[in-house]
């Protein structure tokens, strides 16, 4: 996708390029606000249904969040969680609270850690969990190295990892560095398209340990947004697609993001 905008920059040029983006930011903006007054702010669907959102999203991927179909290919991950018994969620890569709150709805009992590197992102999720009534529940901690990692493992038996950290999985997810992630389940996000062979790397480390899933990205489309006014009949189907589909499209000829689900053996 870089690569892409970079080649599509310098075939407009500087000018056209800037307007072009110009554009397109009132148009994510403009179907943000329609979201926020369809859905007053309350996630609409999906495992954290009923979530009072914060009024916008580090990520860039606030309507997708607030439609409830953010990372969707997760849902399932997600139902599968009351079963396992887990008290305690590292959620490494908190972003804006997404699923630091959303799990910590679900679950009254369970503690959260988040760990978010951005201070934005940090307030944001305060505000999410202040709003919905869960603050208690969670602590919010800065940068997430091994150290902190290591130290934040106590009881690995009883602790979900939930790691999307852009790549830094490669020094993170390594069993060799915090051994207690040998008894810990993890879903982590891969980022090969930033860190190349990631996935083979975090693969051989859990191979020994872990019963591993691969879930793969799926494509968003315009039927996934769900609201009809004129100005949406207005868009393309590819405008209202680029919409939901959280920054990482499926591309033709590219091979779609992926996490991987890793259960213990011992379980």
């Amino acid at each position: 996708m870089f690569k892409l905008k970079m080649f599509l920059r310098s075939l407009l040029g500087e000018g056209v390029w800037t307007v072009v983006q110009r554009f397109s930011m009132a148009r994510r903006h403009r179907l943000i606000r329609l979201c926020q007054r369809e859905t007053r702010g309350i996630v609409r669907s999906g495992p954290f249904a009923g979530t009072i959102y914060a009024h916008d999203s580090i990520s860039g991927g606030y309507v997708a969040n607030v439609l409830g179909i953010y990372e969707r290919e997760l849902h399932g991950t997600v139902a599968r969680l009351a079963q396992l018994g887990i008290r305690q969620v590292l959620n490494i890569g908190a972003g804006d609270g997404y699923y630091a709150v959303g799990l910590a709805r679900m679950f009254p009992d369970l503690r959260v850690i988040a760990f978010e590197m951005e201070p934005r992102g940090r307030e944001f999720v305060r505000e999410m969990a202040e709003r919905n009534g869960v603050l208690s529940q969670i602590e919010i901690r800065g940068q997430c190295g091994v150290a902190e990692l290591r130290d934040a493992l106590i009881a690995p038996r009883e602790t979900l990892v939930w790691c999307d950290v852009e790549g830094y999985e490669d020094v993170l997810m390594d069993p060799g560095e915090a051994a207690a992630l040998r008894d810990a389940w993890v879903l982590v996000e891969l980022h090969d398209g930033k860190n190349p062979g990631v996935s083979d790397r975090v693969r051989n480390r859990f191979n020994a340990t872990h019963s591993i899933e691969t879930i793969w990205q799926q494509a968003r489309t315009a039927s996934d947004f769900p609201f009809s006014t004129s100005y949406t009949r207005s868009l393309t189907p590819e405008q209202l697609a680029a919409a939901v589909d959280e920054c990482r499209p499926v591309l033709p000829g590219v091979t779609p993001m992926s996490w991987f689900w890793m259960t213990p053996n011992a379980r």
